[in-house]
């Protein structure tokens, strides 16, 4: 019997224990909050969707090639990634090497287009040869070294597929 009455003293200093924390922080005159239906609806959420972080895939099947029509022109023709959230293909230039930053394409090549497009479609463009202002006098068909960069609706680019068509002297 001395242990049951051990045990139920035990439990009741545990309960004014905690009955003397749970109120010590309202003894300022502080009341506590009311908890409403509403109370867990107007309360800001800390849960945030994750960024997407990753890149499209590459273009798939590309080929580029060269074509007389109306003059030389090279096509550039390609099926896109299947990733869900792609949204284009932004396609730079260059005559004396491969364009690498796609961010900087401005500096670094010539944006030749940038198109929309659906997941698992196939695109073709078609542009005339690219002949960069510093070339005054033309002695042949200038090389054209591709970039060609998918990048998706969350803002990412893919780190691009390279292509080349050699130019001819004239």
């Amino acid at each position: 019997m001395d242990m049951d009455k051990r045990s139920i003293c035990a439990i009741i200093v545990l309960l004014l224990s905690f009955c003397f924390f749970a109120s010590s922080s309202f003894a300022m005159g502080e009341k506590p909050p009311e908890v409403t239906p509403t109370t867990v609806s107007t309360m800001p959420s800390r849960i945030t969707e994750a960024k997407d972080a990753i890149p499209p895939s590459e273009v798939e099947d590309l080929t580029i090639e060269t074509i007389y029509e109306k003059g030389k022109k090279i096509r550039l023709t390609w099926k896109n990634p299947e990733d869900e959230d792609f949204e284009g293909v932004i396609i730079i230039v260059r005559t004396d090497r491969y364009p690498e930053d796609v961010k900087d394409y401005v500096g670094d090549g010539k944006l030749l287009v940038d198109l929309a497009g659906e997941p698992s479609t196939e695109q073709i463009y078609t542009h005339s040869l690219y002949y960069p202002p510093w070339m005054h006098v033309i002695v042949r068909d200038p090389d054209q070294y591709y970039l060609i960069v998918t990048y998706d609706k969350a803002g990412n680019y893919s780190r691009g597929l390279k292509g080349f068509v050699h130019g001819r002297i004239l």
